[in-house]
């Protein structure tokens, strides 16, 4: 089995081709693009078509699931919306954040790490997605891997 990374929800429109058994992805960031669906198991893509910095929003088993390559780890966005209020998550800035170094100092860090709603300003951890301003509250990932050198695949 390949490298595990994680997988989010995001809004987004799609649809599933029952005749012949392709997903459609859609959304800005791959449009007209196209994956298999083999029972619970589905390629999203390959990693070339992925690189560092980007990602993509593809409709899966009926739920819709930003996949992001952050710094040459997969991981997917979190749930369907923003826990807190409901925004589209997996369409906001993939940023850093300012980190408290002692009483009186920031610096910025975990650059290209967090996910922030665009509504509010929350911020999650696409690796694991806690959320910043509430450790408790995490946004729901699928697991993924990376099959046969180069496929992104989503285990739903």
């Amino acid at each position: 089995m390949g490298r595990i990374i994680s997988i989010f929800l995001c809004l987004s429109n799609g649809r599933f081709d029952k005749n012949t058994g392709w997903v459609h992805k859609l959304g800005d960031y791959f449009r007209g693009a196209m994956m298999k669906k083999t029972n619970k198991q589905f390629a999203i893509c390959k990693t070339a078509e992925l690189p560092v910095g980007e990602r993509k929003i593809v409709e899966v088993d009926d739920k819709s699931i930003g996949v992001f390559n952050v710094k040459g780890d997969y991981y997917a966005l979190l749930i369907n919306y923003c826990p807190h209020t409901g925004a589209e998550l997996c369409k906001g800035p993939v940023t850093g954040t300012s980190m408290l170094v002692d009483d009186y100092t920031f610096v910025y860090g975990l650059e290209g790490e967090l996910i922030r709603c665009s509504w509010y300003g929350w911020e999650f951890r696409l690796a694991t997605g806690e959320c910043l301003v509430d450790p408790k509250l995490r946004a729901k990932k699928y697991l993924v891997t990376v099959e046969n050198g180069d496929e992104v695949v989503v285990h739903i």
